[in-house]
């Protein structure tokens, strides 16, 4: 079942060249869609990953789907990859392994500005949610996404660590999500600038405690 289109703010990227037709945007898209032409799936995904040189795991793809403003995990409906491709003017194969190598390049230098950043940040975890009314993301889910996004930032490794031992906190909402992203930018890895009566939801709070006694 398709879920509806979550709005996202605009993820064009500055690219010189005309905007494709809808129809050099299916020749691709018809390449890889699923027998009656509604979607990539998760059996032609691989392909089109693999096409793209680009391992299923690696945040490059969850970028992508970001940039396409995928609604699903593992699909690109038609309506959202016509519509994506033409944003980012992409025309062929050729121009979408450029644009993807682009954007490899940006996650891995940490150039993706701030801002942009964080709405990719916000994505993700909404991007991971499986059935309507899903409100929180269980500790799996968070933990990969932590390794695919903040992997080598101040905290991640920490925070994975707090949260695996923690049995109380086995999953994270989506305010929790948003707030790691501020931790880990604003706050110093001795937590020495932590206000408790700050904003942060009390998850930090008990992470702090965490670093705190971890260090005595």
């Amino acid at each position: 079942i398709k879920m509806e289109a979550k709005k996202r703010k605009n993820r064009q990227i500055k690219n010189k060249g005309p905007i494709p037709t809808e129809e050099q945007v299916l020749q691709i898209f018809e390449i890889y869609c699923n027998e009656t032409h509604e979607y990539i799936g998760p059996e032609q995904m691989l392909q089109f990953l693999d096409d793209l040189n680009l391992d299923p795991e690696e945040p490059t793809v969850l970028a992508l789907a970001w940039k396409l403003n995928a609604s699903e995990m593992g699909y690109f409906y038609q309506d959202e990859f016509v519509e994506g491709m033409k944003k980012l003017r992409v025309n062929d194969m050729d121009k979408l392994k450029e644009i993807v190598e682009q954007i490899k390049a940006a996650l891995e230098s940490g150039k993706i500005p701030k801002k942009q950043f964080a709405e990719m940040f916000e994505y993700a975890f909404t991007y991971c949610i499986e059935n309507e009314g899903q409100r929180v993301l269980d500790q799996d889910t968070i933990v990969a996404l932590i390794d695919m996004l903040l992997k080598g930032k101040p905290h991640s490794d920490s925070f994975k660590k707090f949260l695996i031992e923690n049995n109380e906190y086995n999953s994270m909402n989506i305010d929790q999500w948003r707030c790691l992203l501020d931790f880990s930018n604003e706050i110093a890895l001795n937590v020495s600038n932590y206000d408790p009566c700050g904003f942060y939801p009390s998850i930090f709070d008990e992470y702090v405690e965490y670093v705190q006694t971890s260090t005595l």
